[in-house]
């Protein structure tokens, strides 16, 4: 999350065509879903909140419990956010005289160690594999975000993801 607006809802790279300016924020977005879900609820004889004689104090009302909700949303994506060495991760060729691989940060940062005594195990393709666990679980979210945003359904098998997710997260 860029900010505790939770950054652009729907980001696209800068152009000339639009500059920096990137529209509405996550927290816009969520906001703008819980004002739909609660008028959707509404009986349609009877608007409830929204009729039209609703003073604006009522409406600013209703609307600071939107955003309410919708920091309460960012805040609870928040938990989902990483927090293991930013990627890219890399894995040093094994060396002469030792008996695996290291994998370090972009920065440096030493970040683990694959190795074995047996000369057969796939240690090198193991190592390879941690190392770009990072950017895995980057895609991973984003392509279940984009699956999740067309018309989910119980086959999607979103919630084996979801499981995936949150043990590579720490929270399961």
């Amino acid at each position: 999350m860029t900010d505790k607006t939770g950054g652009a809802a729907f980001p696209v790279p800068a152009t000339e065509l639009h500059g920096t300016d990137t529209g509405m924020t996550l927290r816009d977005y969520f906001a703008a879903k819980c004002m739909q879900g609660d008028i959707a609820t509404q009986d349609a004889s009877d608007m409830g909140y929204y009729e039209n004689d609703t003073s604006i104090e009522n409406l600013v009302n209703r609307a600071e419990f939107y955003y309410r909700m919708a920091d309460a949303m960012l805040k609870a994506r928040g938990d989902m956010e990483f927090k293991h060495s930013p990627a890219p991760w890399r894995c040093h060729d094994k060396r002469p005289n030792c008996s695996g691989y290291s994998i370090v940060g972009n920065d440096g940062q030493y970040i683990g160690f694959v190795g074995d005594s047996d000369e057969l195990s796939p240690m090198g393709a193991n190592a390879n594999l941690i190392a770009t666990a990072p950017e895995l679980l980057e895609q991973l979210i984003r392509l279940r975000n984009k699956i999740a945003s067309y018309k989910p359904d119980d086959d999607d098998d979103l919630d084996i993801v979801d499981a995936v997710i949150a043990k590579a997260l720490g929270q399961q």
